[in-house]
């Protein structure tokens, strides 16, 4: 799908050089030399793919939009008139035999509890139902038959994202912003809170604050983390997810493009916040991830 527009557009190149010839020798009786059309031809061959980034660009951001809406703004908005059962603290949530299906059946009668203090590690080869699961979690889809029941609530998708303000999700491909370090990783914050920020980049492997420029060599992220590697754009979104006040944290293969002994320092922190009550939800292949876990989901077994 991501090549249809480039094809599309070598498609109106052909088409309208053609359609210059034509009109050349219709109107201007071939006056116009095949020189100059081929230069407006090039000319416009350099101007059409911008304009399709241009559109490609805008569908990227309403996608992140819908994300940023729904866990950040969007909560903020819900919890103000929540009623005393919904948008708290989350202390435990159960999934009580849910059935969700597409065009087939993702889970079956799948039944499974964690709660404050739990490390849960879910496991399962692409396309199995491990983002879908999440989704469930955070209210974007509802279940065919079933109950998600938070703390002792039986929630609705709309009652789950009332939780979005204690929940944070760090994406196996997070966006980031074309502006300064500081502001990827505090985000929308006015007046950032040091403690908070120097805590969080410590458990996402950066122990300094000064270390953070000379970390990636750079005083601004460029559009999507281009100017950076893999495994810098992966701690910048790790040091995001942690600077948030959460009960829940959703952590997406956040080992894939780190080293052993960066793989290692971040689970040994995932540990710790569990100690102090947090909830960790690690989507991992990874086997050595899954035995720093108390709680594991293996999704290849059938959910």
């Amino acid at each position: 799908m991501q090549s249809f527009p480039t094809r599309l557009m070598e498609a109106f190149a052909v088409l309208g050089f053609f359609a210059m010839i034509v009109i050349n020798q219709q109107i201007f009786n071939g006056t116009v030399s095949f020189v100059t059309i081929g230069a407006f031809m090039a000319a416009a061959y350099k101007v059409i793919p911008a304009i399709v980034k241009i559109f490609n660009s805008a569908g990227q951001v309403n996608a992140y939009a819908f994300t940023i809406n729904d866990l950040s703004n969007d909560s903020h908005t819900v919890t103000k008139n929540r009623s005393p059962e919904t948008g708290g603290e989350i202390e435990k949530i159960c999934f009580k035999n849910v059935f969700f299906s597409y065009t087939r059946p993702v889970l079956k009668d799948f039944n499974f509890s964690f709660k404050r203090g739990d490390f849960i590690g879910i496991s399962g080869v692409s396309g199995i139902g491990k983002t879908t699961l999440v989704n469930l979690l955070l209210g974007f889809l509802t279940p065919d038959s079933g109950e998600i029941i938070f703390n002792n609530t039986v929630t609705t998708s709309a009652i789950r994202k009332t939780f979005h303000k204690r929940i944070s999700y760090a994406k196996q491909q997070s966006f980031l912003l074309y502006d300064s370090l500081l502001n990827n990783i505090v985000f929308e914050e006015a007046g950032y809170n040091e403690r908070k920020f120097m805590k969080a980049v410590s458990a996402a492997g950066i122990n300094k604050v000064e270390n953070i420029h000379s970390f990636i060599n750079v005083n601004e992220v460029s559009e999507n983390g281009k100017n950076i590697s893999g495994g810098q754009r992966q701690r910048i979104a790790l040091a995001r997810a942690f600077y948030k006040d959460f009960d829940l944290i959703i952590l997406d293969e956040p080992c894939s493009e780190l080293d052993k002994q960066s793989e290692l320092k971040l689970l040994q922190n995932l540990q710790q916040l569990t100690k102090e009550g947090k909830i960790v939800l690690l989507i991992t292949h990874n086997q050595n991830s899954l035995s720093f876990c108390n709680k594991i989901i293996s999704m290849d077994e059938g959910a």
